[in-house]
């Protein structure tokens, strides 16, 4: 009997091959404390294994393709947190201290540090997996544990899958990815994507049914995994495999073509970034710019001063060579703003974040805002603001902003005086009451992500709620439709940068209730584009406004037809 296991896809396409079991976990760490005169040698054992990590990714950046700017990205930044001394000199004080192995010593640091990133948010979520990547790779290092040397076309199964696994994968000819654990934002699931390696992570248990050896099937587009199939079941995965493949080929087409509708409505797609080195991706997709630059990632060890920030805005604006760059500020809790070795913490999804902790800490908003007008002056520029809530916040940010214009103005530096400043709608209140934040702003964007989850009062992270995350819930699309009409009143774009802009069975409701404009992940966009040029909005719309008097998935079937 055939069975089907159900995660979430991260990459999509279609794999087939014979599982391989990377063992889970190193053996158990276990205090064993160590006499004075072992502590140095521990010590040199840790830095040997450092050693070792850095010269591994490294050696992987010489030997991938041009084109696979991401990866080397990735393990540049894997690299830098290989220096970082919060990270490694930490364990190397523990072992001195404690006296205790250098395995313990890394369990202290990484229970420490993932203790300080606890939180919902999606991005904390995957800094907490790439630290603990980082730290597994390490204990399997100085545990003489690894991948071993694998049979080509296979399908990697594994409990969390680091980034230095997924390097280890491609270099032995793994065609698939099967994580018990991860999501789509970690580092793996990025890297997953720019290979072109079909993945499903999340799959929580899957070890206990997929038995080394036997044939499965990964696809990433669905989020499944099928094992023991009958003859006739893997010949029609063979079939939808090569389909997968014609389709592929026909998107690296479209990539001068223009995003508009059969009707002749064109649709402006950016792509969403959070390094500096994401801009190569978003000229390989032809993207009409950057739609949502996160500048978290700037942020993740330690707080940059102005000169940081600006730098990394400058290299992304300059990059673009006139393109629309979209900077918004930071989206997450810091703990001590004031502190140099500030670092993201968790915090509560309804707490001190976003422009609420900017505005409880001026000094940390004035900064960033500085950094971001004068990156304005290499291209063209505008500042969108997360988590607002009240007519009186963006009046803040507006008087921030202007004491940040008459600073500049005062040292003789270069900024444009015209710059746009957005809210993200991503607060019901502000999606409620949009009408009358609109006339403030220069343009709206909608965060569905959060959006969603607080209007339905669900943690998107929740297994047992994740089913009443709805992005098709009737007051979800009915928020969505009164901020479009908010933002056509004012006279002011709308745009829309949450997941369901990624995703095709969302996207022909969002262009039928009106909006024009979305940013998605650069390796989406050429389906996307496929998808609109596919679309007419003259079918598009009526259906949409059938769907504003549904009170549930009734109409989705007749999407199919319509769209």
């Amino acid at each position: 009997m055939s069975l089907a296991l159900c995660g979430i896809g991260v990459s999509k396409g279609i794999a087939m091959g014979k599982l391989l079991v990377l063992p889970d976990e190193p053996s158990d760490v276990r205090f064993v404390p160590l006499p004075e005169h072992r502590l140095e040698a521990e010590i040199d054992r840790l830095r040997k294994a450092l050693d070792i990590l850095k010269t591994r990714f490294a050696a992987f950046c010489k030997h991938l393709p041009e084109q696979t700017s991401d990866e080397v990205t990735l393990l540049d930044l894997h690299c830098l947190m290989l220096q970082d001394k919060v990270l490694i000199e930490e364990p190397i004080k523990l072992i001195r201290t404690l006296r205790v192995s250098a395995e313990w010593a890394l369990k202290i640091q990484c229970d420490a540090l993932l203790e300080q990133l606890q939180g919902p948010d999606p991005y904390l979520e995957s800094r907490r997996q790439d630290i603990q990547g980082i730290f597994l790779c390490l204990q399997r290092l100085l545990q003489g544990k690894g991948l071993s040397s694998f049979e080509a076309q296979g399908i990697l199964l594994v409990h969390d899958m680091t980034l230095g696994d997924a390097l280890l994968a491609r270099q032995q000819g793994v065609v698939g990815v099967i994580a018990e654990h991860g999501g789509p934002m970690s580092h793996a699931a990025i890297l997953m994507r720019s290979l072109g390696m079909p993945a499903v992570m999340g799959l929580h248990g899957a070890s206990d049914y997929l038995v080394p050896g036997e044939d499965v099937v990964v696809d990433g587009h669905w989020g499944s995994v099928l094992a023991n199939l009958a003859p006739r079941e893997l010949a029609w995965c063979r079939q939808r495999q090569q389909q997968w493949k014609r389709i592929q080929r026909s998107l690296r087409g479209l990539r001068e073509k223009p995003a508009k509708t059969r009707d002749g409505i064109h649709i402006v797609l950016r792509a969403n970034i959070e390094l500096p080195s994401d801009v190569d991706k978003v000229k390989e997709v032809a993207a009409e710019g950057v739609g949502l630059y996160r500048s978290e990632a700037l942020f993740m060890h330690h707080l940059p001063d102005e000169e940081e920030q600006f730098q990394a805005y400058r290299e992304v604006v300059e990059a673009l060579q006139g393109k629309l760059v979209t900077l918004r500020t930071l989206d997450l809790a810091i703990d001590k703003p004031a502190s140099p070795r500030s670092h993201l913490v968790g915090g509560h999804p309804l707490g001190l974040r976003g422009i609420r902790l900017c505005l409880h800490e001026p000094a940390l908003l004035l900064t960033q805002l500085r950094a971001m007008l004068r990156a304005s002056a290499f291209g063209t520029v505008r500042l969108l603001i997360p988590m607002l809530t009240s007519y009186q916040e963006i009046l803040q940010v507006k008087e921030a902003l202007k004491e940040a214009m008459r600073q500049l103005s005062a040292e003789g530096l270069m900024y444009d005086a015209h710059v746009p400043l957005g809210a993200m709608v991503e607060v019901p209140a502000l999606a409620v009451c949009a009408d009358l934040f609109a006339p403030e702003v220069d343009f709206l964007s909608i965060g569905t992500n959060d959006l969603i989850q607080y209007a339905l009062a669900v943690d998107r992270t929740d297994e047992a709620v994740s089913g009443i995350y709805d992005p098709f819930h009737p007051a979800i699309v009915r928020l969505i439709r009164q901020v479009v009409e908010a933002g056509k009143r004012a006279g002011i774009p709308v745009a829309l940068c949450g997941e369901m802009a990624s995703d095709v069975r969302c996207l022909g409701l969002l262009m039928g209730l009106g909006l024009r404009e979305f940013s998605v992940p650069p390796g989406v966009l050429p389906e996307i584009k496929r998808f609109i040029r596919k679309s007419s909005i003259k079918k598009l719309a009526p259906w949409a406004e059938q769907w504003l008097a549904c009170p549930d998935l009734a109409c989705w079937e007749s999407f199919r037809t319509m769209a």
